[in-house]
């Protein structure tokens, strides 16, 4: 978060959740890949590692539209606009 400062950073929001989704055919269905809660310190950092029984993502790959999608919930308002850098690595076997 590159705007963030002591009133406005990932402590204002209380969770998270990412989808994935594809247009593969009927079995890939909008997937929640991941789902987590904020410390309620003041940060501008937060990694996140997905357990080894995250949800299988090949089938949706053989679709030519992918879409990610990102939901939070706040937990205090922020007083200005803030810029979020997502970066999701997938490792493919």
């Amino acid at each position: 978060m590159p705007n963030a400062d002591d009133q406005n950073n990932f402590s204002n929001f209380e969770s998270a959740r990412f989808t994935f989704a594809s247009n593969a055919g009927q079995n890939t269905p909008e997937l929640e890949v991941a789902s987590f809660s904020f410390p309620q310190t003041n940060t501008s950092t937060v990694t996140y590692t997905a357990p080894d029984n995250s949800p299988e993502l090949r089938p949706y790959l053989s679709g030519n539209k992918l879409t990610y999608n990102v939901y939070g919930k706040l937990r205090r308002f922020t007083t200005k606009a803030l810029t979020v850098n997502v970066k999701a690595t997938m490792n493919i076997k």
